[in-house]
């Protein structure tokens, strides 16, 4: 049942992230159709036809893509990136909460108001992300359990102590819409890009192949050409949505990056060298994107804009 029930939140999870770009699926779908429609009647052997064949070969190159892409040296270090958190040092930290309001948010350089729960990063108000809606849908997941770990071995103070583990145990994603609950900007894209995001792929990835494979377990319930061309779309869409889902892990890191200068990195991805990327960012956030892949600085526009709390908030909406 468990299965059955994730099985149904995953497409709309993948739609919920993706949204207008999933749409980039409807042609392999429509090519899939093609195969099972054209070709479904050229029997190889057994159970196996020239249609269903190649959209299982369409299914395993777009999974393959998508594996290709993650092994990227470029995505790698936009994953180290972020997963280090820069922007998690000794003066921009507070354990207390009467620290906070003395402490300059890292990314917009205004006064913090807000502590991340993971992290404890002081953050100003547009730097802070907060729970998406469709967070309370489907189950969660702790995301640092190695931080729970921490804070009851070093933690002094019982009370702090209780405190910082409600906080830890209470910092959750949910993998089948990608979503993780309150926290800074920084956690909030590192996390959900790979942590709840890396769940999904697996979880998509999963679902493709089973899907794929159907009409071949039980041939003698899968053996009408309607069912099985159903299939073949299913297994294509989703496949299709892990090389997007990848795409997009992809595109955010490197907008994130570039957007806050100030934070020092551990790789400094050159744009000149991938000049495919200069092309997949706008394509993938829209014009915000563009604006900082095209190599002109933000740092200036930030700091013009400090008194406009909107304006970090408004780069950031491009991450979502």
């Amino acid at each position: 049942m468990t299965l059955l029930y994730a099985f149904g939140l995953t497409p709309i999870g993948l739609i919920y992230q993706l949204r207008a770009k999933t749409f980039i699926a409807i042609p392999l779908c429509l090519l899939a159709v093609g195969f099972q429609y054209g070709l479904g009647d050229s029997i190889i052997f057994g159970e196996y036809n020239v249609g269903g064949t190649l959209c299982d070969a369409l299914v395993v190159l777009l999974l393959s893509l998508a594996f290709v892409v993650r092994q990227l040296n470029v995505y790698k270090e936009l994953r180290d990136n972020l997963k280090e958190r820069p922007w998690c040092t000794k003066e921009t930290c507070a354990v207390s909460n009467d620290a906070i309001s003395r402490i300059e948010c890292p990314f917009s350089g205004l006064g913090a108001s807000m502590r991340c729960p993971n992290c404890y990063t002081c953050v100003a108000s547009p730097a802070y992300h907060f729970e998406d809606r469709f967070h309370a849908v489907g189950k969660q997941y702790v995301v640092n359990w190695e931080r729970a770990k921490d804070v009851m071995r070093t933690s002094k103070d019982p009370k702090i102590g209780r405190q910082l583990l409600d906080e830890v145990l209470d910092y959750r994603c949910n993998p089948y819409f990608g979503t993780i609950t309150d926290c800074c900007a920084g956690c909030a894209l590192s996390d959900r890009n790979y942590f709840a995001l890396d769940m999904l792929l697996v979880i998509t990835c999963v679902y493709s192949l089973i899907l794929s494979s159907i009409p071949y377990v039980i041939p003698s319930y899968i053996n009408s050409k309607v069912a099985v061309t159903v299939l073949s779309c299913a297994s294509v869409f989703l496949a299709t949505c892990c090389v997007l889902i990848v795409l997009k892990i992809l595109c955010t890191s490197l907008y994130f990056c570039k957007i806050f200068p100030d934070i020092k990195f551990r790789h400094d991805v050159d744009l000149d060298e991938h000049w495919a990327l200069r092309k997949l960012v706008p394509f993938m956030l829209g014009r915000k994107g563009a604006v900082a892949v095209a190599g002109s600085s933000l740092q200036n526009r930030i700091h013009n804009e400090k008194s406009k709390f909107v304006s970090l908030a408004s780069k950031l909406k491009a991450l979502h």
